[in-house]
């Protein structure tokens, strides 16, 4: 199989929509985006990849895997498996609590700064938001429920987990205040 179709340049792609389903097409920007924070969560996972990081890698390269399922399943009618995706939102609330517990209590916007993984965490925060946004664009809200509750889900977890970094790192967060 060639790396190279040539519909993309033509405007087109792949998807289960159609052997030429136009790229600005809504599912496709949801891929995309999809791709993007898949990307950003693997140069994340790159920072994070040391023993005493362990459970935050293997969480992180476990969210990257249940991306490429969600990808498949909205692009390409790969069939999901709609009750381990739930029992993993579980799990990646039991990890927002646990690291939550060892955090400040939290009363205040925060900038997101901080060590550079901490950093990092915070874009894979800010692109699974773009990702759960663009979901409905493209009005499947049937399909989609358990995934918008997966992404947005995981956003609070890089959240907790920028946090987290942020504390083990040594770094204060600092508040944001208006107009300062």
């Amino acid at each position: 199989m060639s790396l190279y179709t040539k519909y993309g340049d033509k405007g087109f792609t792949f998807t289960k929509l159609s052997v030429k389903t136009p790229k600005n097409h809504a599912l496709v920007n949801f891929l995309g985006n999809l791709d993007e924070l898949n990307c950003f969560v693997g140069s994340l996972a790159a920072q994070i990849s040391t023993p005493s990081d362990k459970d935050f890698y293997d969480i992180v390269t476990k969210i990257m895997s249940v991306n490429f399922e969600i990808g498949a399943f909205l692009g390409y009618g790969t069939p999901l498996c709609f009750e381990n995706l739930n029992t993993f939102i579980k799990v990646i609330e039991q990890q927002i609590d646990d690291l939550e517990s060892k955090n400040n209590p939290l009363s205040n916007f925060i900038l997101p700064t901080g060590s550079e993984r901490s950093c990092a965490a915070h874009v894979c925060r800010s692109v699974a938001r773009r990702a759960e946004r663009s979901i409905y664009e493209m009005e499947i809200m049937a399909e989609a429920e358990l995934v918008i509750q997966f992404l947005n889900r995981i956003s609070d977890y890089f959240f907790s987990l920028a946090r987290t970094l942020n504390r083990l790192d040594g770094q204060a967060e600092i508040i944001w205040r208006s107009g300062k």
